[in-house]
């Protein structure tokens, strides 16, 4: 995305018109664009054709050795299932997920893990022109990468128990969407944002864009940290690469789903309404985001409690069979010694 973006600015950088002018033709972006992006496209459907089956993907491990992806038995059971079975298992698996009360509560948070994007890029079209709107999209991408790799530097942490690291992590986003989405309401109203394009550049006569580029900025945070801490939590719920997948699958079907919504609230062009929705919904999904934290927390202090008591017998079975094995040779060596 953030290479995508800077093609885009550099294809159009030549064009700094402002104002109703720069999309007189409909479109802020040159023509160029649209058949540059339409040929990358192209080659990408031919170069998909030269992927290698699953079967014969290989990896290394962490020993060095170079082993295959699909192993064989996980392989014979592919073969097994297959066509429109495989698609109802599937199906049967992600249905699973529905049964999980701490996924349940997690819907809301999912729910918006992609509903802003209507409103954040509704903004990059009507206020920015073509050079500035790729800059500023080329710009949120990349806080989005930054973004992901700063919170799984906090989650990777293991000087901090799970459970804490999971509420740490979790206040400390809504305060930063807090935080940017105050800002984003001053930059709503002081740029009396709407569906008539304002087509500002960055070096422009016009007024400055610069405060609502580093607006989306910040907002390009907001989106990593919600998707990177909401893969994570449901990390904590299995180990089973299966079960995850399906958690996945459940993540993904709201993630859409609140993609849809936000689309046909933005079908009204009011970007008052959208900034308001964006807001209640963040509010709505703290509560029950609480409460499956409160529920992941005790499970993965269970697991803990769990580790800690298999570890205990483990050395206590091992020095009961130290002591064993002392007493015996003990034992053989007062046999072995004659008397005097």
């Amino acid at each position: 995305a953030v290479l995508g973006c800077l093609m885009s600015f550099s294809i159009n950088l030549g064009n700094s018109t402002e104002g109703r002018a720069a999309s007189s033709g409909g479109s802020a972006l040159s023509t160029t664009t649209y058949w540059t992006f339409f040929g990358i496209m192209c080659c990408g459907t031919a170069l998909s054709m030269l992927l290698l089956p699953l079967n014969r993907v290989t990896r290394t491990s962490a020993d060095g050795v170079v082993e295959f992806v699909v192993a064989d038995q996980t392989e014979a059971m592919s073969v097994k299932v297959t066509g429109m079975a495989l698609v109802l298992q599937e199906l049967s698996r992600t249905a699973k997920a529905f049964k999980r009360p701490t996924m349940l509560l997690l819907i809301p948070f999912m729910f918006y893990s992609n509903f802003f994007y209507e409103y954040h890029f509704g903004i990059v079209g009507v206020l920015f022109n073509g050079r500035t709107g790729s800059l500023t999209a080329a710009l949120y991408w990349l806080a989005q990468i930054l973004g992901s790799f700063v919170l799984q530097c906090f989650l990777d942490r293991e000087g901090v128990s799970k459970a804490r690291r999971m509420q740490c992590s979790f206040v400390g986003i809504v305060i930063y969407i807090a935080v940017t989405w105050i800002f984003g309401g001053y930059v709503q109203y002081s740029y009396g944002i709407s569906d008539e394009r304002q087509a500002l550049d960055f070096v422009g006569h016009a007024r400055s864009p610069l405060m609502a580029m580093g607006c989306l900025f910040l907002w390009g945070f907001v989106d990593s940290f919600v998707q990177i801490w909401s893969y994570w939590i449901m990390s904590q719920l299995s180990d089973e690469p299966e079960e995850l997948a399906c958690f996945t699958a459940f993540y993904k079907l709201w993630q859409n789903a609140g993609a849809f919504v936000s689309f046909l609230v933005g079908l009204h062009r009011s970007y008052v309404l959208s900034f308001w929705v964006n807001v209640a919904l963040i509010t709505i999904s703290i509560f029950p985001t609480v409460l499956a934290i409160r529920s992941v927390s005790r499970g993965v202090q269970g697991k803990g409690e769990e580790n800690l008591d298999s570890e205990s017998e483990e050395v206590q079975t091992q020095s009961e069979e130290n002591v064993d094995s002392e007493s015996e040779e003990v034992q053989t060596q007062a046999i072995h010694t004659p008397l005097a």
